[in-house]
């Protein structure tokens, strides 16, 4: 090969290290504020329930107290006050993901990312990623269901990396669901799938999500169109695949599939 074109090569490998390393410096610089604001929040929303509670308590014990204007009033407005500190909540909780999401769309175009190959359950998944997003679906009203059909039989994937694609499937859902939905996780032994009660999915987009920065379905402009991208370029990797549809009924259904052992 020309001494000239290697010379290029070997810049242009340099130039694309380059960027990931102050990516990554950039996503750690911006990721401790959000974390900071989000755990403001969270202290706020304790504080506000905490004051309600006493209110309430207060109620209770007399009777005589005009509801209406001297305890009723503030307690509704303490109310508002903790959906205001959900919402930054769910926002600086967003923002982060983004950070993530940008910073591993990189790597995987790159094949930076490194895994560890282990025979691991699908249940522990499933469990690993209603521990992250219970408190957040249920401040919505919707409730995450899970279908254990698995057999307590094991696949071999890098357990992180799939609770990643699995809390990108359920997070994705969210954002699509209505309150006082549910979102079913269904666990068999080499597929596990993420079914929700959406607006489902224009059928001529089933190809496209899956793509750098496209987006389907209704409220399409939330994120940036990354997530869907990462989960199929993390599932090619461990030689599956990612699969969608829309159901009978309603909402649509996202199923990431293994190999047979």
């Amino acid at each position: 090969m020309d001494q000239s074109l290697l010379r290029y090569l070997k810049e242009l490998e340099n130039l694309r290290n380059n960027q990931i390393e102050t990516l990554a410096k950039v996503s750690h610089d911006l990721r401790s504020p959000i974390h900071s604001l989000k755990g403001i929040a969270d202290l706020g929303i304790k504080k506000v329930n905490k004051t309600s509670k006493s209110l309430k308590s207060m109620l209770e014990r007399n009777k005589q107290i005009s509801k209406s204007f001297v305890i009723d009033k503030p307690i509704q407005e303490l109310d508002v006050i903790c959906d205001y500190f959900q919402r930054i909540i769910d926002i600086s909780s967003d923002a982060a993901f983004l950070l993530e999401d940008i910073l591993d769309s990189m790597k995987l175009d790159n094949d930076q990312v490194r895994y560890r190959m282990n025979e691991n359950k699908l249940m522990d998944v499933a469990r690993s990623v209603e521990s992250r997003l219970s408190a957040k679906l249920g401040a919505k009203g919707i409730k995450l269901l899970i279908l254990d059909q698995s057999e307590g039989k094991t696949c071999c994937f890098d357990i992180n990396r799939i609770v990643q694609v699995v809390s990108n499937l359920v997070e994705n859902a969210y954002k699509f669901s209505e309150k006082n939905t549910t979102i079913t996780l269904s666990v068999n032994p080499t597929n596990l799938e993420v079914k929700d009660q959406g607006a489902g999915i224009p059928e001529d987009h089933f190809s496209s999500i899956f793509e750098k920065f496209k987006q389907g379905g209704k409220n399409s402009s939330k994120g940036l169109g990354l997530g869907l991208f990462i989960c199929k370029k993390i599932m090619a990797d461990h030689h599956g695949k990612i699969e969608v549809r829309n159901n009978h009924d309603r909402g649509a259904s996202f199923r990431i599939v293994f190999g047979e052992n």
